[in-house]
């Protein structure tokens, strides 16, 4: 008797065991996503003018984000064709993901433009994460740097280090990393990742520079306040050039 319960208790294990494998395996990763929608294959239809793509990179793959000026163009037709939610692998941490690109690309244009390289550094007013509020007075007759990230920028977090052995390398000048980021996120990510920068967050100006050029966003400033040098991306060779440039304001 005992023995033919245990094969009971055993088989009946086995065919959960197999339901939540077969569970699993039917959960997959879609392709895009619109207006809270996801599909699990290119909406084509949406291509053309009018529609704005940009790219939520998940653990699981790569998912196209489309952005609409016309909601219209998602038709009845189309949302039959949308996935459901308890389809989708790790649902939570893509729609975190989409909730940050969407905030980088709503806050990457900002009103006023990025100076270019010889104008003066507009006026800002930053508060940081040690609660420092920073002005252009607290750079006036200094070399600063200025770096713009966000989390979901990979060249962005691996240069901190880098970065970091900027500042104790050149104690003359006064750098600053600047992100959309809350105070409680970008403290926690400097910590994580060694950046240590002063971090500005909640930043609204220096972020709109970024104006679809891309992350990061690196800046030298000269003791007259002007832009020496500016540059979209990161690389061992534009690093070089942040550098040369800190490094011939200090000696002017």
């Amino acid at each position: 008797m005992k023995h033919y319960q245990f094969k009971r208790t055993l088989i009946a294990s086995l065919v959960i065991a197999v339901s939540l494998m077969a569970t699993a395996q039917d959960k997959t990763t879609p392709k895009a996503y619109v207006n809270g929608l996801f599909f699990d294959s290119l909406p084509t239809e949406l291509f053309g003018d009018g529609t704005t793509l940009s790219v939520i990179p998940t653990e699981h793959g790569k998912i196209m984000h489309f952005q609409l000026e016309d909601s219209t163009k998602l038709t009845d037709e189309l949302k039959q064709r949308a996935m459901s939610e308890d389809k989708i692998k790790d649902i939570d941490e893509i729609k975190r993901m989409i909730e940050l690109v969407e905030t980088r690309d709503r806050l990457t244009h900002g009103d006023i433009p990025e100076p270019a390289v010889g104008e003066v550094l507009p006026d800002f007013s930053c508060n940081d994460t040690n609660d420092k509020v920073w002005t252009n007075a607290d750079l006036a007759g200094k070399v600063a740097v200025i770096n713009v990230w966000y989390s979901g920028c990979g060249p962005c977090i691996k240069e901190m280090p880098i970065l970091s052995q900027w500042k104790t390398d050149h104690p003359s000048v006064i750098f600053l990393a600047a992100t959309f980021h809350d105070k409680a996120l970008t403290a926690q990510l400097a910590q994580k990742y060694s950046f240590n920068w002063h971090q500005l967050y909640n930043d609204r100006l220096f972020t709109g520079w970024i104006n679809g050029k891309g992350y990061p966003l690196t800046m030298v400033i000269d003791k007259t306040g002007k832009v020496r040098y500016a540059t979209h991306g990161t690389n061992e060779q534009l690093r070089a050039e942040v550098l040369a440039a800190v490094e011939s304001c200090v000696n002017e």
